[in-house]
């Protein structure tokens, strides 16, 4: 988890390349040994496909719990997928004890829990 969180810390946010779902499936991967990454970019490539396949899937939620199973709510734990707000926008992130790590526009940015709109225990 760690080296790939330290890998991304000053990757540009890129829609299809390094976006919030493309870093915290990379996370999930390193940790469960699993194809989660390779799923996503199945499912969309730039901004616009982004787009399509979450309106498609009726929201980001939907779409994340097609490939990780049913959301929890709670008290997610370190290594979590966590689906959190921001300004209006559903954006994924990993949780790393205390904090929330997610991809923003210059590299990772650290989000506080509160912001929690639900999570996946990996």
């Amino acid at each position: 988890m760690h080296s790939v969180i330290d890998a991304h810390k000053d990757k540009s946010f890129e829609w299809g390349q390094n976006d919030c779902c493309l870093f915290a499936s990379r996370v999930v991967d390193a940790m469960c040994d699993s194809s989660f990454e390779e799923e996503l970019k199945e499912k969309y490539y730039d901004e616009q496909s982004a787009m399509d396949y979450i309106n498609s899937s009726n929201g980001i939620k939907t779409a994340i719990e097609s490939h990780l199973g049913i959301a929890s709510n709670g008290r997610p734990k370190r290594g979590d997928v966590i689906l959190f707000e921001n300004e209006g926008r559903e954006i994924l992130g990993i949780c790393t004890g205390t904090r929330i790590i997610s991809m923003a526009t210059n590299g990772l940015a650290e989000v506080d829990r509160s912001s929690i709109v639900c999570y996946w225990k990996i």
